[in-house]
């Protein structure tokens, strides 16, 4: 990040870029040779990033717009479920005050709660990043383009280069 350390809002770890992703898990019916049973799914409800990514080696640096990424980041430092029921509201009232929105709720009674999940980037990580480079005011900003793939990963390039 630009801006150097700052605190992950859920682990309160320090870094120098993060993402956390909550996923609303719920109730469907899926067909089945003995007739419809319920099954649990879940989607994506909303992606948080700290802001633009700077990454630097040797050879320079460049901007990374993180809009339109998939993430691939290992494991992530902080999980949490709120439950619809039961569950005390906290990490959906968190996450939607880092939105600056209540968190949509798609399937209302057949919602069963929210994972809430959080990955940190520290200073000396490698990242491998497969976008489009474009400039942008003099700078190179690495980024999605059309429907080629996007992916900020922590694994080696050859495994990320689909």
């Amino acid at each position: 990040g630009g801006q150097g350390t700052i605190t992950a809002p859920f682990s309160g770890a320090e870094c120098v870029w993060y993402v956390v992703r909550a996923r609303e898990h719920f109730w469907a019916w899926s067909p089945g040779p003995g007739g419809p049973h319920k099954v649990e799914r879940s989607i994506k409800t909303a992606d948080h990033v700290s802001g633009p990514l700077t990454i630097e080696d040797e050879t320079g640096s460049a901007q990374v717009d993180p809009a339109g990424a998939e993430f691939d980041l290992g494991t992530p430092v902080f999980r949490g479920f709120d439950a619809r029921e039961g569950g005390d509201g906290l990490l959906y009232d968190r996450m939607s005050e880092l939105l600056r929105a209540p968190m949509r709720i798609r399937h209302k009674r057949m919602t069963i709660g929210f994972l809430v999940e959080e990955w940190v980037v520290t200073a000396d990580e490698e990242l491998h990043i497969v976008g489009r480079a474009r400039g942008e005011h003099g700078d190179v900003v690495l980024g999605k383009s059309g429907l080629r793939p996007f992916v900020i990963a922590k694994r080696a390039a050859f495994e990320v280069s689909t």
